[in-house]
């Protein structure tokens, strides 16, 4: 009985091992299930482009053109000066320099909503990432104005100037044409009345001085849409500089339509004149040499149809003037290069601007800045009706005197 009690005791000894070993491995075997394995850090893989095609590519020289407003050469020359004032992308997938500009070319052409613009197959951006692009491509290209808008600051450069008019128009003196176009924007919070123009819509009043070849000389887009034409010259800076340009003893003058007041530096037609005197002959050649910044204003309004009466820009009166300012600076950038206008451009322009001169001009497909250029008569039923609704004011001697001259030097 005692052996068998002792058998049993040794039994139970081993079983009672053979337990705490399994319960040990199980507890082991647990612990490694819990620990996380060390796993390889693996590169984080940079997003593709949101172009779906590369547009210099795939994009033939005219459709470029119409979706870009610019030949490729240019563009590319435009990317390389705007990169010193562009940021660069914060991620590593972030949105390229040559994207942005591009973005923000197609809306200057286009006019489009950014939601609609971001949704082209083109971009495939969203409606944010357009507006940041927008807003930096102008900046930027606004910090380029001083080299692609230049006045004349040395007498070699007006002469230059005054011998394209002379040669063209047959006007002596003449070292540019000023004139003023309303760009619609939307309701202003601040002084929501002083943008409120004659018209019956929100606008910029934008004065823009052109030269006999349709280049921009000046631009100021600071004027609202309720200030008058006369109103805006006289608060630029510009006008007691050529006023003291002309004290000095040059002859230089600015030709402006009856909009303005007559001045010693800013000649206007001469109302209700006889038909075949001298002061109709000057009239002839006035207007048809002022055409030319009426011309200029239509081709950049043509080329950037953000700037249309039918397309408002969502922006502040500050922002909407640094969209004004880019599209100059790349209207100067398009004449200096020969680009045409694409036939949508040219449509696009017929339905929103009635200018009797320019009827016959518009119905060319294929029209360049140089073909209207050359243009050198007008119509003789819209001078005679300009003539009529203006009507002379008592204005000082000198003004009146050099206005003379200029006719006399003209015949």
């Amino acid at each position: 009985m005692f052996v068998l009690r002792w058998h049993i005791m040794l039994l139970g000894h081993e079983i009672n091992k053979k337990r705490k070993g399994l319960t040990q491995c199980s507890k082991h075997n647990s612990t490694q299930k819990l620990s996380k394995p060390k796993l390889e850090t693996i590169p984080r893989c940079k997003r593709p482009s949101k172009f779906t095609i590369d547009p210099f590519v795939e994009l033939s020289s005219s459709k470029f053109i119409e979706t870009y407003g610019l030949r490729k050469e240019s563009v590319k020359n435009l990317i390389e000066e705007l990169k010193a004032y562009i940021p660069n992308p914060r991620r590593s997938d972030g949105i390229q320099i040559h994207t942005k500009v591009l973005i923000a070319l197609s809306f200057y052409v286009s006019g489009l909503y950014q939601k609609n613009l971001g949704e082209n197959v083109l971009h495939h951006t969203s409606q944010k990432t357009v507006s940041r692009s927008v807003t930096q491509v102008t900046d930027a290209l606004n910090c380029l104005q001083s080299k692609h808008i230049k006045w004349p600051d040395v007498v070699t450069e007006r002469d230059c100037i005054k011998a394209r008019f002379n040669e063209k128009f047959g006007l002596p003196g003449v070292v540019g044409c000023v004139d003023s176009m309303h760009v619609a924007i939307i309701k202003p919070h601040v002084q929501e009345e002083k943008y409120h123009n004659k018209e019956g819509y929100h606008s910029l009043n934008v004065m823009i001085i052109s030269d006999a070849d349709l280049n921009i000389l000046c631009v100021d887009p600071s004027n609202p849409g309720s200030l008058d034409d006369s109103a805006a010259w006289n608060n630029h800076l510009l006008c007691p500089l050529m006023n003291q340009i002309v004290e000095s003893g040059e002859e230089a003058y600015l030709l402006g339509d009856s909009e303005y007041q007559l001045s010693k530096v800013l000649l206007t037609p001469v109302a209700n004149c006889t038909e075949g005197s001298s002061e109709h002959h000057y009239n002839l050649k006035h207007m048809t040499a002022h055409n030319s910044v009426k011309t200029c204003i239509n081709i950049l309004k043509a080329r950037f149809r953000c700037l249309l009466s039918g397309h408002p820009l969502h922006y502040d009166p500050v922002a909407a003037g640094k969209i004004v300012t880019a599209c100059c600076i790349l209207h100067n950038i398009a004449v200096a290069t020969d680009t045409p206008l694409p036939d949508q451009s040219l449509n696009d322009l017929k339905s929103d601007i009635l200018l009797q001169q320019m009827e016959e001009t518009l119905i060319k497909p294929d029209i360049s800045w140089k073909e209207i250029v050359g243009r050198d008569s007008m119509d003789q039923d819209f001078l005679e009706n300009q003539s009529q609704d203006s009507s002379d004011q008592r204005y000082d001697v000198q003004p009146q005197q050099a206005r003379h001259r200029l006719w006399e030097n003209s015949e």
